[in-house]
């Protein structure tokens, strides 16, 4: 992806004016950016699996969902949507405002842009970010590499308890360990909050790939038991989609997903 695409992408974002009733639906979106959507073919940042494949009315909807969600779990803000296409990637920061007489949310969206997107690195871990990421994945042609999917049991608690200085030291430690839990062939990056990615090069071996998180597993309990004793991690892995990263992506979530949940039934059970 060419430089001068991201800024052409960046430069005709119209910015957008949403309000949703009571139950997240979308009520009203200002045209040009409905327009923006539908003609460059945008995806929102969304976990759903195929949100590739709807059409704009139904991105629009999951979009204001994601919304309502993510104000109501980030009360302290900021708030950010991410925004996909061929041309681009942005993440723009958006304003919840107050209630209407009909009783309507509305969200507006700032005019900043996180910055991360233009230099490919994670801040706090200096790891590859996400918009890397995606770069990597679409130019990747390689079926034989593996893609794992990484994300933190419980770590909102450390910034809840610690406060946030601290939970970006918990990140940092941990985009160290699995780096140097890696060789340099292999991809590593941070997509954002706790989840990070590991796509393994074809030369190394399953057998080698599992070998290595258990030293992972082992140095991490090491690492946080006595500081973080709730803090833990979950990951799934799946062979590499050449022809759709995204396949990819949600098979790896997905075998993480299931590894989290079999956790919390333990929890519950004891």
């Amino acid at each position: 992806m060419m430089i001068d695409s991201q800024e052409h992408f960046e430069q005709r974002f119209p910015g957008y004016v949403i309000a949703v009733d009571s139950v997240g639906a979308c009520i009203y979106i200002n045209k040009t950016f409905c327009d923006w959507i539908d003609s460059n073919n945008v995806v929102d940042g969304a976990k759903e699996n195929n949100t590739n494949q709807l059409d704009y009315t139904e991105k629009l909807q999951l979009l204001s969902k994601k919304m309502v969600n993510t104000s109501a779990t980030n009360q302290s803000g900021p708030n950010s949507i991410e925004f996909f296409s061929k041309e681009g990637y942005l993440v723009v920061n958006f304003v919840k405002l107050g209630k209407d007489d009909d009783n309507y949310d509305y969200f507006v969206s700032s005019n900043e842009f996180i910055s991360e997107k233009r230099n490919r690195t994670c801040e706090v871990t200096g790891l590859n970010n996400k918009f890397s990421f995606v770069e990597h994945m679409q130019a990747s042609v390689n079926s034989n590499e593996h893609l794992i999917y990484i994300n933190l049991d419980e770590f909102k608690y450390v910034n809840d308890l610690y406060g946030h200085v601290e939970g970006n030291l918990v990140l940092k430690k941990f985009g160290d360990l699995i780096d140097n839990s890696f060789r340099y062939e292999d991809f590593i990056a941070r997509l954002g909050k706790d989840e990070f990615v590991i796509l393994c090069d074809s030369k190394l071996s399953m057998e080698s790939i599992l070998m290595r998180m258990k030293d992972i597993n082992k140095k991490f309990h090491n690492a946080y038991k006595d500081s973080y004793p709730r803090l833990g991690w979950s990951w799934g892995i799946a062979k590499n989609d050449a022809s759709n990263y995204q396949v990819t992506v949600a098979k790896a979530m997905s075998q993480m997903q299931e590894q989290k949940n079999r956790k919390r039934s333990l929890l519950k059970i004891y």
